[in-house]
């Protein structure tokens, strides 16, 4: 991605409207970085891809993670209740610092949900959009 917003900050072309697809897993220093230069520079929008599976641990049980930018794997037991707490507070942390992070940066945001159809989250998200910049 910092490659991207780096391009995007030395083009020549004049101010567009740029969405930032993606899931963001812990984003680097480097895009950290570039985000606010880049929403000053261009209208930026981030739009997290979530899937609602991923909100609350699956059934009790003994589950193998693999961290997908490491590869390292950990057992876990989603049975325990610290376990199952641990991870709902770990999964609300990591969106209240990306939103944070987001609005540091002057960007407006919004989810498009892996289960619904992404048309819908889009024109929801163009029409309140609309209705704020009206104001």
């Amino acid at each position: 991605l910092a490659p991207a917003l780096a391009f995007l900050n030395h083009t020549p072309h004049p101010r567009c409207v740029c969405f930032l697809l993606r899931d963001f897993p812990s984003p680097p220093e480097e895009y950290r970085r570039l985000l606010a230069p880049t929403a000053r520079r261009h209208d930026l929008v981030a739009a997290l891809i979530t899937d609602r599976r991923e909100d609350a641990l699956p059934a009790p049980g003994l589950i193998e993670f693999t961290d997908a930018e490491t590869g390292a794997r950990h057992l876990v037991d989603s049975a325990a209740p610290t376990v199952r707490r641990a991870y709902t507070l770990a999964r609300e942390r990591w969106l209240d610092t990306l939103r944070a992070e987001w609005r540091r940066a002057g960007l407006e945001h919004f989810t498009l949900a892996t289960d619904t159809p992404y048309e819908q989250d889009i024109a929801r998200f163009l029409r309140q959009r609309a209705r704020r910049l009206r104001l």
